[in-house]
C-alpha cells in the first residue's frame, strides 16, 4: 500500500540529512503586551507568523531566495529522479523545471479564474508538471508512492520542505493545550498549501505529546487557503470562516482571531466583528506599523509579544 502524504514526511523526517529550519524569533525592542480579558468561545489561529514560523513567510510557487530555490527544485529533480524525463534545453536543470512550473502555472492560472477559484494548489501545478514528464517514459515506484495525484502530493510536500526553513514557536504546543484545556474551541484560518497542516503537525509533536492535529483543533474549523481555494484575508475567506463557526453557534463577537499582520489578519477580523489579537513575537515575520496600532481599523484588542500570552486573554 502506497504511503501517506503524512506518513512520508514521517520518512523524511527520520533521514539522517538536515533540512532547512525556521528562523530563530527576533524579539522587537519596544512592543509591550496588553492582554486584557476577552468574552470568548473560541480562539483561530492565523497559521503563519502565529503558530509556524518560516523563512520567507508563507508558501510561494517559486520563492524569492533564489538561491533556496534552486538548491529546491536540483533537490526535487534527484529524489524523484525527473531529469531523464526533463526537455533538454541549454541551461541549468533547476533553470529548466522552473520554466515548466511557470507554463503550467500560467495554464492553470487561467482555469483558477474561470472556476472561480484565487488560490492555486500547488499539487495541482506539480501534477501538470509530472503529467508532462510522463509524456517521456516517466516511471516511478507507484506501490511506493500511489497514483500521479499521490505523487504530486508528494513532490509538492519534498519541494516545499526544502525551499522554505519552518518551525513552530516555542511554547506553541503548550498554549494550544491550556486554550482546548480551558474549554474553548480552537481553529485555523490560514493560507497555505498541501504541506503546511502536515508541517504544522511534525513541528508541534516536536514540542510534546500530539497523535494529531484533532488534539488541539476542531476539524471544522481549519481552514486552509489551498482547500478553500481563497485567500484567508479575503472577503470570501471571512465569510466561510464565520460560516464555520456559526455551524458551532459561535459569533464572531465570542471568536478571538490571532495573527501577526496587522493588515491581513487583524483588519479583516475587525471589520466583521471579530476579536483580535496582534502576536508580535518576531520582527522578521509580523508585519505592523506603529499607525496600525493606532488605527482603528488595525488596531487588535491584545497585543501579544509572546504565544503564551494568548491564555492571558481568555475569560475567567
Amino acid at each position: 500500500m502506497a504511503l501517506s502524504l503524512f506518513q512520508y514526511a514521517e520518512q523524511l523526517e527520520a533521514r539522517p540529512e538536515p533540512r532547512p529550519l525556521g528562523p530563530e524569533p527576533q524579539p522587537f525592542a519596544s512592543a509591550r503586551a496588553h492582554t486584557p480579558r476577552l468574552p470568548v468561545r473560541a480562539v483561530v489561529w492565523s497559521g503563519y507568523g502565529d503558530l509556524l514560523l518560516a523563512r520567507g513567510g508563507e508558501p510561494q510557487l517559486l520563492p524569492a531566495d533564489a538561491i533556496m530555490r534552486k538548491i529546491a527544485l536540483e533537490k526535487t529533480i534527484r529524489e524523484f529522479r525527473m531529469w531523464a524525463s526533463m526537455t533538454r534545453k541549454p541551461g541549468d536543470p533547476a533553470d529548466v523545471m522552473a520554466t515548466t512550473i511557470e507554463q503550467v502555472s500560467t495554464r492553470m492560472t487561467a482555469e483558477r479564474i474561470t472556476g472561480g477559484r484565487t488560490e492555486l494548489r500547488f499539487d495541482k501545478i506539480w501534477l501538470g508538471v509530472l503529467n508532462r514528464l510522463c509524456q517521456k517514459d516517466y516511471v516511478y515506484d507507484a506501490g511506493l508512492l500511489g497514483d500521479m495525484p499521490q505523487l504530486a502530493e508528494k513532490v509538492t510536500f519534498f519541494y516545499l520542505r526544502a525551499a522554505y526553513g519552518v518551525s513552530a514557536f516555542g511554547g506553541a504546543l503548550k498554549t494550544l493545550k491550556a486554550i482546548r484545556d480551558a474549554g474553548l474551541t480552537q481553529g485555523i484560518h490560514a493560507n497555505g498549501q498541501i504541506n503546511s497542516p502536515v508541517q504544522l503537525a511534525i513541528e508541534l509533536r516536536n514540542q510534546g505529546s500530539l497523535t494529531g492535529l484533532g488534539d488541539v483543533f476542531d476539524p471544522s474549523l481549519c481552514l486552509w487557503s489551498f482547500e478553500t481555494g481563497v485567500r484567508k484575508e479575503s472577503e470570501r475567506g471571512m465569510a466561510l470562516l464565520e460560516q464555520a463557526l456559526a455551524a458551532k453557534g459561535i459569533k464572531p463577537a465570542e471568536t478571538l482571531i490571532v495573527g501577526s499582520d496587522a493588515a491581513r489578519d487583524v483588519a479583516p477580523a475587525r471589520k466583521r466583528g471579530f476579536q483580535t489579537a496582534l502576536l508580535l513575537a518576531d520582527r522578521q515575520t509580523a508585519v505592523a506599523k506603529p499607525a496600525d496600532l493606532k488605527d482603528e481599523r488595525t488596531r487588535p484588542h491584545a497585543l501579544l509579544v509572546a504565544i503564551e500570552q494568548a491564555i492571558a486573554t481568555l475569560p475567567n
